[in-house]
């Protein structure tokens, strides 16, 4: 399966009906999704990370640059934010998860401090159980929205996959400016909504809204103006690729898993019933992610932010 299987509007929309065929899309689509629901949606999703996406602790998108998945790919943006670290760096992740990230980095770069955060205890219990020996490393509850940490803290923030759940990114963004040095960074790999994403077509923005939803995204950000916030906020943009293709491999596994879930329309209601409703809507992400990205509605950027 190419990418360009993932072209046509007319492949997804047979796609979409096999998924009403379970789901109430339009409940999905209208759902508010708070904090709570956040949370609950990271609890219910553990098994399912665990099992069909990284048992190492990862819960982002691997890069796979090369067009072929190879689990790796999961190790790729660790090792490029690497990169940017200096000798006795102070460092912050957002949405640490289960603390794959920092973990790895932090024992790479013994002279550094690092610092991890999240909304999710069940997360956070995982991450500091993994991470007991690592002498440079902590891992505590926190809320980007307002970070515990003076002002210009930190050399570098990053993070992977995590503010794309937050409905204030101007809050987000001033708070990680502050707590940044002067001439610090913000890195960070994240999905967004095109900048035409308004022009695309009703179909194509029901389906980025679906994968939203099902996880636990509230509203998608469009990425011009996401960037003009950033702007605003007294950050430069020194660099801001997008790097959708790189994540292709993982999305097309996604969609073969999620294909499976949706081949018998009886099994899949009953699995419904009796698993948790938000481990089971991973599916529809995972059926839907290639078309988006091929479709540009979403895409995967690689963004460096600069404190001026």
């Amino acid at each position: 399966m190419n990418d360009n299987y993932f072209t046509e509007e007319e492949t997804l929309k047979e796609y979409l009906t096999k998924i009403e065929k379970v789901f109430n899309t339009d409940s999905i689509v209208n759902e508010n999704i708070n904090k709570s629901k956040i949370q609950q949606y990271y609890h219910d999703s553990n098994l399912g990370y665990n099992l069909v996406h990284s048992k190492e602790g990862s819960v982002h998108m691997a890069l796979n640059y090369d067009g072929v998945f190879n689990d790796d790919g999961y190790y790729q943006q660790v090792r490029e934010i690497s990169k940017h670290l200096n000798k006795n760096s102070n460092v912050l992740e957002l949405g640490c998860g289960k603390g794959f990230n920092s973990s790895f980095l932090a024992s790479n770069n013994k002279t550094s401090n690092f610092y991890g955060i999240d909304i999710s205890n069940k997360h956070l219990n995982y991450a500091k159980r993994k991470s007991d020996k690592v002498n440079n490393l902590n891992f505590n509850y926190g809320d980007f929205h307002v970070l515990n940490f003076e002002n210009e803290t930190f050399d570098l923030v990053f993070e992977l996959e995590s503010i794309c759940h937050t409905d204030k990114p101007d809050v987000v963004l001033k708070e990680i400016h502050r707590v940044l040095k002067k001439g610090g960074k913000f890195i960070l790999y994240e999905g967004f909504r095109t900048k035409d994403f308004d022009m695309l077509s009703d179909l194509l923005k029901k389906s980025a809204s679906l994968i939203e939803k099902t996880m636990a995204v509230n509203n998608g950000h469009n990425i011009a103006d996401w960037l003009e916030i950033a702007k605003s906020t007294g950050f430069e943009v020194t660099m801001n690729d997008d790097i959708s293709l790189a994540i292709m491999p993982n999305l097309k596994r996604f969609h073969r898993l999620a294909r499976k879930y949706f081949k018998y329309k009886l099994l899949s209601r009953l699995i419904l019933a009796i698993m948790p409703k938000n481990l089971i809507k991973n599916t529809i992400a995972g059926l839907l992610m290639p078309f988006s990205i091929m479709q540009k509605a979403q895409s995967y950027n690689r963004i460096i932010l600069t404190k001026k």
